[in-house]
């Protein structure tokens, strides 16, 4: 099992500084990452903290490269339009009738999901509203990140105006193979892109 507590900080310059390997207890993901990163120095997992030279990175959206799923489809005229991979198909359009946007019913806590298929070190995600209506519904929704379903809140999504495309930034990158977005209310959840924003090593 494992439990978060790996804290990775970078510089503005985008060079990866510190990582934190507290009270970790399946050091498979602290080896994942180290060769995610492509650190060629010896870690000493057994120490709490440990430096490591500087290294670049690049962001990616791997939300492309994922398996997307939701909580229930909405039923009637948009069924054809909300199935949960439209939110990960790369197309940003807001427009809920051109098929680019995921719709659930009108029930408590109302989820969409997607399954990276690998862990990933996640910097942000970057919602799309719903532009041609109701752009209103998804604000208060978390963004959650975890190795599992049972994830913590990277953000919570507030101030999206209808159709806006907005950045999410964890507080820390956070390591995590689930990405979550959840309304903790009765509501519609409409997404019409969502893009997960992963630090890969850049290339050489």
């Amino acid at each position: 099992m494992y439990f978060h507590s790996v804290v990775f900080k970078w510089h503005h310059s985008g060079h990866v500084l510190i990582v934190k390997t507290c009270c970790l207890t399946d050091r498979m993901k602290v080896k994942m990452m180290i060769l995610l990163f492509q650190i060629l120095s010896i870690l000493t997992l057994n120490s709490c903290s440990a430096q490591i030279p500087p290294y670049p990175y690049v962001e990616e959206n791997v939300a492309l490269r994922g398996k997307a799923s939701q909580s229930d489809l909405h039923l009637g005229e948009w069924t054809a339009y909300s199935h949960a991979s439209n939110a990960i198909d790369g197309n940003r359009n807001s427009n809920m009738s051109l098929g680019s946007c995921t719709h659930t019913t009108n029930k408590p806590n109302p989820w969409w999901r997607v399954d990276l298929l690998q862990t990933y070190l996640i910097a942000s995600v970057t919602i799309t509203n719903r532009g041609d209506c109701c752009g209103e519904r998804i604000n208060k929704a978390r963004i959650l990140i975890g190795s599992s379903i049972h994830a913590a809140q990277c953000s919570m999504i507030d101030g999206l105006s209808t159709g806006e495309t907005k950045t999410f930034h964890c507080p820390q990158p956070m390591i995590g193979r689930y990405v979550t977005v959840i309304l903790r209310k009765k509501e519609y959840l409409h997404i019409c892109e969502v893009e997960v924003n992963a630090l890969l090593p850049a290339p050489s």
